[in-house]
Parts: C-alpha cells; structure tokens; sequence
C-alpha cells in the first residue's frame, strides 16, 4: 500500500504506458481486498472496470485472468459465495483456453487448483486451508513470482491465505447477520 501510495502520488504517473496504468489500477484493486482497512477503493464497479481496462480485455496469455479471479475474490469478499461459483466457471474456461500449456504456467494452475479445494469444501476455510496444503507446498517449490511479468498481482500463497480470511470473517458475518 506505501508503495503504491508513492507511485500514484509521483506526478510522472501520468507519463508511463496505458499498459503499465492499467497493471497499477489492477494492483490498487487487488490491494483494496488485501488491506480492506485501508478502503483502498470505496465502490469497486467491474463493468467500469472491464470497460477501461483496453490491455487486459485484448490479452489472452494471462493477465486477463488476473480480472477474473478479482472478480472471484470481490464475491467472496461481499460473502456472494453463490455468484462466486458462476466466477469459477469463466476461471475454469480462461484456463482450459488459455493456460494449459504442458510445462508452462504452473503457478496458475496449482491456484486454480487452491480455488477448486475452495469451493469443493464449501466454503469452509478450515477445511480448504488442510485439503489446499499440498497446492500451497507446490506453489512454494515453483519459480517465484515477479510482479507485472506474470498475472500474479500478490504472489498466490499470500491471495490464498486472504481469501481464506475473506471467507471466514464472510460466514461469521452471514451466519450473525
């Protein structure tokens, strides 16, 4: 969030390449649901955001899957655990079409796995959380992530754990509400 901070706050922000805008305005979103207490952003609206994202609605080597799965959190994040599973279908699609290349993109495909673990449990962080370990271990012993050279925004392990957070303060809040 600092950094962040730091960057948009630089007055030659408006001077870089609307691709690299476009992976910043991603990172601010990916940052509102990793730091909620920052309210980062106030009203997240994905039309708008699909909309003026021109890069990431052309690319199909990855990041647009960075999108989706925001998309996937956002429901997650609203306790919406119904309508996160249409997002888990469009994952599944992206995924199958675009990045299940033998050899290539294993770090997507171990999180797809984390996301799969995730909604089999029902939702149940605690039990995502034990069956997702072996992924999460895969994860670790992979390359590690490189921001903007790949669709991880936050490195996979770190989004897992936020989801799973996301998830339990959710049913807390359904199961009181």
């Amino acid at each position: 969030a600092d950094i962040y901070k730091l960057v948009n706050n630089n007055t030659n922000i408006k001077k870089v390449s609307s691709d690299a805008a476009e992976r910043w305005k991603l990172m601010k979103a990916y940052l509102n649901f990793a730091i909620p207490e920052k309210k980062i952003i106030k009203r997240l609206t994905f039309s708008d955001f699909y909309n003026s994202m021109e890069y990431y609605n052309k690319d199909k080597k990855g990041y647009n899957i960075s999108l989706i799965i925001l998309e996937f959190i956002h429901m997650l994040n609203k306790g919406d655990f119904d309508l996160a599973i249409n997002k888990i279908e469009a994952i599944e699609k992206y995924y199958y079409r675009h990045l299940n290349e033998p050899g290539k993109n294993s770090r997507e495909k171990q999180f797809f796995k984390l996301i799969k673990v995730l909604v089999a449990s029902g939702y149940n962080s605690d039990m995502a959380r034990e069956n997702g370990q072996k992924y999460v271990d895969k994860l670790m012993e992979k390359n590690q992530h490189e921001p903007f050279t790949d669709p991880e925004i936050i490195p996979y392990e770190h989004l897992w754990d936020i989801m799973l957070d996301n998830v339990e303060k959710n049913k807390e809040v359904i199961v009181l509400g």
